[in-house]
């Protein structure tokens, strides 16, 4: 076992209940949505749907494939649909929510964003480790943020 890809399923999943429990609040921004409006909210789920698809394995690994292999082959077009989803997420921001550039939201999601993608840019193993672990505390920590506590 590799905790590399299950610490990213771990950010992903995260991000789908904190999506799910932010859409609960949707009715409270607009009476009327406009299909771009609907576009972004759709890409936002297809693209989690995306990387939690692809993060790991389908099936059982064949012999002689480890978790790793299969996140090297696989994994990185998560990593790609989860920085995707953070970039679609900002521009969800701006446009749906009128948010700042400067905002804590726009922030964190540019960082969540990078980090992927920096992830993928790096050769070294111990580099992707560390970020691997600095993606997931700054998932955990944004999502309580980034969250209502209560409806």
């Amino acid at each position: 076992m590799d905790w590399v890809p299950l610490v990213w399923a771990v950010c992903i999943f995260v991000w789908q209940v904190q999506y799910l429990w932010a859409v609960i609040e949707l009715p409270n921004f607009s009476q009327a949505w406009t299909l771009i409006d609907f576009l972004l909210l759709l890409s936002l789920s297809l693209l989690l749907f995306i990387a939690a698809a692809l993060v790991l394995p389908d099936s059982e690994l064949p012999a002689g494939e480890s978790l790793a292999d299969v996140f090297r082959r696989d994994g990185r077009w998560a990593l790609l649909a989860l920085s995707a989803w953070a970039c679609t997420a900002i521009v969800t921001n701006l446009v749906l929510f009128e948010a700042s550039l400067v905002s804590f939201q726009v922030v964190m999601l540019l960082l969540l964003a990078l980090l992927p993608a920096a992830f993928l840019a790096i050769p070294s193993r111990r580099v992707r480790e560390v970020v691997t672990g600095g993606n997931l505390v700054l998932t955990l920590w944004a999502a309580w943020e980034l969250s209502p506590k209560a409806y």
